[in-house]
């Protein structure tokens, strides 16, 4: 190799690793950006401040434009496209493929009176609180079976759903997942564990809730 030829691909090598460092460092940013929107659960009349967010990252216009419309064009397709079904990734002779898999069909018993006034103890609050945050965080969305191995969190679940069944929903199976009022609760009292503030009452969807 001669010399002009070793400089060249250097040159080439360095501006590879140059675009790399680039694009992790915007799969970095999205990933973050897609965990932070996670506040506008139970906030629907939150601001989320890009402008501010950008700055913070040192992102030029061009790629918080460029971030905004991937994140929309996101929401797009699995409004439409994949309005029933989850695209999850497959491995198959070691080549990575995306896949669709129907989605759970979320049924709840009509049945279930919800009360005005909802008491609740302090204990109960934290451990509903812990059970939303598993639900969004890891178990991303995925209900909980009930027919696994009984974890203390699944029995915690079932005592729970026991006493306040309509904080949760029933597939027609064994999956349980929180109901709206479950999430939109859960996300609130976890919004206050968070700013380590006392809880003695809060009020969500003409239903109140009264720590006992």
């Amino acid at each position: 190799m001669t010399l002009d030829q070793y400089i060249f691909k250097d040159s080439q090598d360095s501006k590879e690793q140059s675009n790399s460092s680039k694009f992790c460092k915007v799969i970095k940013i999205i990933n973050k950006l897609l965990d932070m929107l996670d506040e506008f659960e139970g906030n629907f009349d939150k601001k989320f401040n890009m402008s501010k967010l950008a700055n913070f990252w040192n992102l030029s216009e061009s790629e918080v434009r460029g971030i905004t419309s991937l994140i929309l064009n996101f929401q797009e397709k699995f409004e439409t496209v994949f309005k029933n079904h989850r695209l999850i990734n497959k491995n198959i002779n070691k080549k990575t493929y995306f896949v669709l898999e129907p989605k759970e069909k979320k049924k709840t018993d009509q049945n279930i009176i919800i009360p005005n006034k909802i008491k609740m103890q302090k204990t109960q609050l934290d451990l509903f609180s812990d059970i939303i945050y598993y639900f969004k965080r890891v178990k991303k969305g995925k209900g909980f079976d009930i027919s696994s191995n009984e974890t203390a969190l699944i029995r915690n679940l079932k005592n729970l759903m026991g006493e306040h069944p309509y904080l949760f929903l029933k597939n027609g199976g064994n999956l349980i997942y929180p109901s709206e009022l479950g999430l939109e609760a859960g996300n609130y009292i976890f919004t206050y564990k968070k700013s380590n503030k006392t809880i003695t009452s809060f009020e969500i969807k003409n239903h109140k809730f009264e720590v006992v």
